[in-house]
């Protein structure tokens, strides 16, 4: 090019350093998934809204941390998800309706909570979330057309667990 040879070139290098964190979330949840997705499940992704009903009857989860929505479109959505469990429970019912019942799914997804003993300045401080994987399984292990399938009664988790981990 002409005139290159004329362009003059500062004594000083500007650059700039990053920092990621190790290890890489992303990669890791990348890494589980493409792992499921290899053993044959499929990813399923839920609303986080959810009917706070779902939750008020059940032991396992408390009710008073139930993130409640200010002005919720319907009754039906009206809290934020504490597990992910209801959203795996209305796919598989859903795939089941359809005749579709040999189902392998899996679901990343984020749960969220409240605390109502957290006193702070800051009203964001009293909520929290976090990232749970969910497995669901249900129906024949394996599809067949020679032989009957057996029915998938009980999965060893480290035939589906082990190829996750390693």
């Amino acid at each position: 090019i002409y005139g290159y040879n004329n362009i003059t070139i500062d004594n000083h290098v500007n650059s700039t350093l990053t920092y990621i964190e190790k290890p890489d979330r992303e990669k890791i949840l990348n890494n589980v998934a493409n792992t499921l997705t290899a053993n044959g499940f499929a990813e399923i992704m839920s609303n986080s809204l959810t009917p706070s009903a779902w939750y008020e009857n059940v032991d396992d989860f408390d009710s008073s941390q139930l993130v409640s929505l200010a002005n919720p479109l319907s009754s039906d959505l009206n809290t934020m998800r504490q597990s992910l469990l209801f959203g795996g429970l209305n796919s598989i019912s859903w795939n089941i309706n359809r005749q579709n019942s040999d189902l392998r799914l899996y679901e990343f997804g984020n749960c969220y909570f409240f605390r109502k003993d957290k006193h702070s300045l800051k009203p964001a401080d009293k909520y929290f979330e976090k990232t749970d994987l969910d497995l669901f399984i249900t129906g024949k292990k394996e599809k067949s057309i020679a032989q009957s399938p057996a029915f998938l009664v009980f999965l060893s988790k480290k035939e589906i667990i082990f190829p996750i981990i390693i």
